[in-house]
């Protein structure tokens, strides 16, 4: 057979395969895989502990079709909630954030020196049923809750709802199997666990205390699994073993198995899976330190109705060794999480969550295609009140068995333009937990300079004083970060670099700790921050966990793509709401969503011009509108430009009330279960229950005369509207019968509980409607009146008598904030104490 020739050379095929991969490779050539990601796949059918290296606490895991989700706790950090998911149980990839907040408090958005360190959210429970995701979780606090979100598309939008109760450590069981009673039941509880049958919008029908064997006893997990239900739970602590109850009927008798099923080996907390070829694994989670809480993968085998976990109760990782990975029908590739940004795309990797809520207006992927810009918004010298700290938990490299000296470290770089800083501002790069330290570059008096920081801390009753180190003059507009953090040691050290070649070692070593304090494992925080005014800005250009790292050298030329012309055309604008109620001084994040001629969505709300027709009424603040102090409506204008010129105006209309007649804020079920309707005002209450108000901080209603209470039609039910000086339901209110009327007119300095105490209108905790529950209340409105008929819809002023004088004074801008000092110029209120012991508050212009 005669072979064609190449180049006059015969069976050339060598050759030419050469030139054809000379020339692909100068256009997509390949490029250098990353190194640092860790897997516990072993590429041989087996695996070892921990499955993911890396803080993922309190699991919960369910099986959809062939697809595994794991959902667990993330506390302050948002976007939350992280859900994984995977297709062998063993590789798992990031799938979404789904709580995008919990709410608008100063302590989730660091104002005013107030955070949620160690709360926020809670121990999730996640289920699937009748083509739905759900996850329930709570969070502590006046501004927390019980909370159930809800989506068809795990990767999709997530809707959130409060739920009345409050349940514990939940494990929700949708008891729809082949034996199930068709119910919802969730089990809840420290010490005492309880197991209370819901009804389908999740409203207690039935509660009953089934276990009661104290020691911290937590975490609880339920399952309908053969003839028994169990509850799966952890003696948590400094225990660290799980434990599990059964009982042949949801509400008990239940017992617990003889020993603990996972003893001592703080290997606890988790949920039971079953894969589609019928294996029955358990994840929970190992408390490993100052990296957090890393989840752990064991067998399970069912003997006399009881699980066998592991390898007869222990790790089946223990000193290392291997370990088949489930049967799930097929095989799957090793794979690692994502840990590496170019900021190249149109909205943050998955790996990221921001420390407590963002302030939307102070970050973005826009303003330079390419890297992330980070405003500074607020002014502290404290980290921890740092708004806008973009975090990322730090990878752990070692698999269960690794000697500590042999544990490599975990790697955090950053590329970041400093340019943009202004006085005052200090930007870097941050290993978080308590303590904390960071290394970055501080701008002071037109110059740069290198700076670390060693936070202080607690060391059993002693206190550890800060240390803070100054380093030399950065002239260069791009500095590299980096911090290298060792588990096997505990310890993170702080390098910087001016070309990505040569580092130099700066700043103290932090000795890693974990403590409750935070609540989480350490993680890497990029952050920015002004100690003297806003106004600064840096750019970062990506983050990567590799020991050497740049664009060039690990994508190909024309890959790392930003935004097309399509992207940046606006072709619809969104918001939220265009209805809002609030709370005098209530504070609400505004979400403004650019919809793309190309499909895309993202939040401009920081590149927005935005209007208040009354800022005395409800202001603009960081993209938030802040309700004033006073009632009364405003129109707030939200403007988008694009880049080329196209401009869309939205109005939201916005009413501020003490009195707020709408769901969310309206609460039927203070005691008792009732309904309401905000619609039309419809409110049936439980039997002798109450419907109203509860105020996180209590009201301050002395500035007026009346409250007012208009009903739709004559109360025909056995009912009186009541105000409490005290925050508990079970204390003398002022009650003001309803009873066959349609309005009463109460006055705020005469009104008297039924002891004939009077009631204080200046801490009024609770407010709202009792009634006998035989029939509904229609609402038409309450507010507050200095005349007993006109709602207050600007600042009111009782009138004094002759002999009344100014004793005391408070100042406050019209967001509500309290001034000191010296006044500014423009209109503020002026809060007055007066020698008859009333109060006024009057509008001045200076």
């Amino acid at each position: 057979m005669e072979v064609s020739l190449f180049q006059g050379v015969a069976e050339a095929c060598g050759e030419a395969c050469f030139q054809w991969y000379r020339d692909y490779a100068r256009r997509d050539y390949a490029m250098p895989a990353y190194t640092q990601g860790y897997t516990a796949d072993r590429g041989d059918g087996t695996f070892v502990n921990p499955i993911i290296n890396a803080d993922f606490p309190d699991p919960d895991v369910i099986r959809v079709g062939d697809t595994y989700y794991y959902a667990s706790t993330t506390m302050f950090h948002f976007p939350g909630i992280t859900l994984l998911k995977s297709h062998d149980l063993v590789n798992w990839q990031y799938c979404a954030n789904p709580l995008l907040q919990i709410n608008n408090s100063d302590a989730y958005n660091l104002l005013n020196g107030k955070n949620h360190y160690s709360q926020g959210q809670w121990a999730p429970s996640l289920k699937y049923h009748d083509g739905k995701f759900f996850l329930n979780f709570i969070a502590f606090g006046d501004d927390g809750g019980d909370f159930m979100l809800t989506a068809t598309d795990p990767e999709g939008v997530w809707q959130m709802k409060k739920l009345d109760g409050f349940y514990y450590d939940s494990g929700f069981l949708f008891d729809d199997g082949p034996d199930g009673d068709g119910n919802i039941y969730v089990a809840s509880g420290i010490g005492d666990i309880t197991v209370t049958r819901l009804s389908s919008d999740f409203k207690a029908q039935e509660s009953k205390k089934v276990i009661s064997v104290g020691n911290g006893c937590e975490g609880s997990h339920m399952y309908h699994i053969g003839d028994y239900y169990y509850i799966y739970a952890t003696y948590g602590g400094t225990e660290g073993s799980q434990t599990i109850f059964r009982s042949k009927a949801p509400m008990g008798p239940y017992e617990e198995h003889p020993t603990r099923v996972f003893a001592h080996q703080h290997i606890h907390q988790g949920a039971l899976v079953q894969t589609q070829t019928g294996e029955w694994w358990t994840i929970l989670f190992k408390d490993a330190g100052a990296i957090g809480r890393v989840p752990y993968l064991e067998p399970v085998v069912w003997r006399d109705g009881w699980p066998v976990i592991g390898n007869d109760g222990v790790d089946v990782s223990k000193d290392g060794k291997a370990y088949p990975k489930p049967n799930v029908g097929q095989a799957y590739p090793a794979a690692t999480l994502t840990a590496n940004e170019t900021f190249t795309g149109a909205s943050l990797g998955k790996m990221w969550e921001w420390n407590h809520n963002a302030d939307p207006t102070a970050w973005s992927l826009f303003e330079r295609p390419g890297w992330l810009r980070l405003r500074t918004t607020g002014v502290t010298s404290d980290l921890m009140q740092t708004r806008n700290s973009l975090t990322t938990r730090i990878l752990g490299t070692a698999a269960e068995g690794t000697a500590a000296r042999q544990v490599a470290d975990s790697y955090g770089t950053v590329k970041i333009d400093v340019s943009g800083m202004a006085d005052g501002d200090v930007a870097g790069l941050a290993v978080f937990q308590d303590p904390y330290a960071y290394i970055g570059i501080a701008a002071s008096n037109g110059k740069r300079h290198l700076v670390a920081m060693h936070s202080a801390y607690d060391d059993n009753g002693r206190t550890v004083a800060e240390e803070r180190q100054e380093g030399p003059e950065i002239s260069a507009d791009v500095v590299y970060l980096r911090a290298r953090a060792n588990f096997g040691n505990a310890t993170a050290t702080f390098y910087y670099s001016t070309d990505n070649a040569t580092w130099h070692a700066f700043g103290p070593t932090l000795k890693m700790r974990y403590t409750l304090k935070v609540f989480v494992g350490n993680r890497f925080y990029l952050f920015n921050q002004a100690t003297k005014a806003n106004g600064g800005h840096v750019d970062i250009d990506w983050f990567s966990t590799e020991p050497t790292f740049s664009e060039d050298a690990f994508y190909a030329p024309g890959t790392l793509k930003t935004f097309s012309k399509a992207d940046l055309t606006m072709a619809d604008l969104r918001v939220d709401t265009t209805r809002l109620t609030l709370l005098p001084g209530e504070r609400q994040t505004l979400n403004v969503t650019l919809v793309s001629a190309s499909g895309l969505q993202t939040n401009v709300v920081g590149s927005c011009v935005i209007r208040s027709s009354r800022p005395e009424v409800a202001s603009v603040e960081q993209g938030a509108i802040v309700a004033g102090t006073t009632p009364g409506e405003a129109t707030v204008s939200v403007t988008y430009t694009d880049v080329f010129g196209n401009s869309l105006t939205l109005d939201i209309n916005v009413k501020v009330t003490h009195f707020p007649l709408v769901d969310g804020k309206f609460n039927p079920s203070i005691w008792e279960k009732g309904t309401f309707r905000s619609s039309d005002g419809y409110l049936l209450t439980g039997t002798y229950g109450f419907g109203g108000w509860q105020y996180a901080a209590p009201l301050d209603l002395s500035a007026y005369k009346y409250v007012v209470v208009e009903l739709k039609q004559p109360a025909a039910v056995f009912s009186s509207f009541r105000l409490f000086d005290q925050n508990n339901y079970w204390t003398n209110p002022a009650i003001v019968e309803l009873t066959g009327k349609q309005k009463v007119v109460i006055d705020l300095h005469q009104m008297t509980n039924e002891k004939g105490v009077a009631v204080d209108p200046s801490h009024i905790f609770i407010a709202g409607f009792w009634t006998n529950g035989s029939g509904p209340l229609y609402i038409g409105d309450v507010f507050v009146s200095n005349d007993g008929s006109t709602p207050v819809t600007a600042v009111g002023q009782i009138a004094l008598d002759s002999h009344s004088r100014v004793v005391t004074s408070e100042y406050y801008d019209l967001s509500g904030r309290r001034l000191g000092g010296l006044l500014p110029q423009g209109v503020t209120v002026a809060r007055q104490h007066l020698s008859d012991g009333s109060v006024r508050v009057v509008k001045q212009v200076r």
